[in-house]
Formats: structure tokens, C-alpha cells, sequence
């Protein structure tokens, strides 16, 4: 494909739209757009009360909740899906770091997934990605009277020129929402979350307490 830019004088373009057709053969067509946005976000802000953030997710992690929802899926799709949903990360740190906020219910930190060892990984990892500063992560206690955690996940990404998108997540994909009242009420709905929160900090004491009371001492 190299040859092809080279020959057309394309300046890479035939090489990039290459490389993303041929990573997210496999990626639901809804979830590609917001693929694409994602990498064009200066700020992120997601939410979710049942599951950690993809983006914030390990390989083992990611293989275990996969692997659980699509139980026909072969062993080469799921490799697929896991290496397209940890390689968010990477690939944004290619270019300049948008600000990733996250929001998740305590209850997330805990997941039934058979294997305390990935769950002690996942949790250590988060630790790593706050205490470094690659992401910003607010843990919603139990102990918040926070119905509205219940909801279903969404996130909100800020592009360049302040335009700003919504996705909102349901059993079978995810719906953009891009219309302004909906975005709003999505920005509403996360600085509502955001208030019965912890701090950064404390959010990533609490973290290490749940591994070390829940998963053996951490590394």
C-alpha cells in the first residue's frame, strides 16, 4: 500500500484508510464512527456503573468480558476485538493526549470474572494510568445515594473547534448524539455523577484498598 501512496503522490491517506478498514473489519459499524471521533477528541468524559471504560481496560480483562458476551465468537475474533479495544489508548498517546475523565460506580471495580488475578491486574493498572496522569478516574462509592448511576454508560467527546459528540451505549451497540439539547443533557447527567464521586485521590486510595482487601497485596 506504501507503493500505491508513493506512486499517486496521496501523502499517506491510501496507507491510513488502509490500516483502518483492515483493524476494525470486525468492529460494529456504529462503534467505527465513534472510533474515529475518539481520535479526534481533546477531552473525554465517559461514564459507567456495570463495567470499567474500554479504553481504561487490560488485555485479560477485555478477553474475559468479551469472550462472555459473544459466546460464538471464534478465538481469532476475539484477539481481534480485545487488541482493537486496548489499542485505543495507544493510539491516542500517538498524538497529543486528549484529557480522559472517567466516572465509574464501586460496584465496576468488582467483577464476577472467575480469575482474581485479572481483576488485581486491571485494578493495579488503573492505579498506574491515574497516578501517571493518563487518565482522571472518580469512583461513585457505594455508600453515595446515587440512583442515577444506575443508567446505562455513556461518554462525551469534545473535538477540535469545541464541537462536541455524545454515544450512549445499549445492550446491542451505541447511538451517537449529536443533536445540542442531547449533549447537554449528557454533559448535565455527568456533572450530576461527577458530584457524588470521590476525588482522584481518593478515588485511587479507594481502588488500592479494594485490591489489596479484595485481590492480595498489589506488586
Amino acid at each position: 500500500m506504501e507503493d500505491f501512496d508513493t506512486i499517486l503522490a496521496t501523502g499517506g491517506v491510501l496507507s491510513q484508510i488502509w490500516d483502518e478498514l483492515t483493524t476494525e473489519w470486525n468492529v460494529p459499524a456504529g462503534f467505527r464512527d465513534v472510533l474515529h471521533l475518539e481520535q479526534r477528541s481533546r477531552q473525554i468524559r465517559e461514564f459507567n456503573a456495570q463495567m470499567l471504560p474500554g479504553i481504561l481496560q487490560t488485555p485479560d480483562y477485555a478477553r474475559a468480558l468479551i469472550r462472555a458476551r459473544k459466546i460464538t465468537a471464534s478465538k481469532e475474533e476475539v484477539d481481534h476485538l480485545v487488541e482493537t479495544r486496548v489499542g485505543r489508548l495507544a493510539k491516542l498517546r500517538e498524538g497529543s493526549l486528549p484529557l480522559l475523565w472517567c466516572v465509574v460506580r464501586q460496584a465496576a471495580l468488582t467483577p464476577n470474572l472467575g480469575d482474581s488475578a485479572i481483576v488485581r491486574g486491571q485494578l493495579a493498572h488503573l492505579i498506574k494510568l491515574g497516578t501517571e496522569g493518563t487518565a482522571r478516574i472518580q469512583i461513585i462509592p457505594d455508600s453515595a445515594p446515587a440512583p442515577a448511576a444506575l443508567c446505562e454508560a455513556f461518554r462525551v467527546m469534545t473535538l477540535d473547534g469545541a464541537n462536541t459528540i455524545g454515544y450512549v451505549e445499549h445492550a446491542l451497540g451505541g447511538e451517537v448524539k449529536a443533536l445540542p439539547q442531547q449533549v447537554e443533557d449528557l454533559i448535565t447527567f455527568f456533572e450530576t455523577l461527577l458530584s457524588e464521586a470521590l476525588s482522584p485521590s481518593a478515588s485511587l486510595e479507594l481502588i488500592g484498598t479494594i485490591n489489596g482487601d479484595h485481590h492480595g497485596e498489589m506488586d
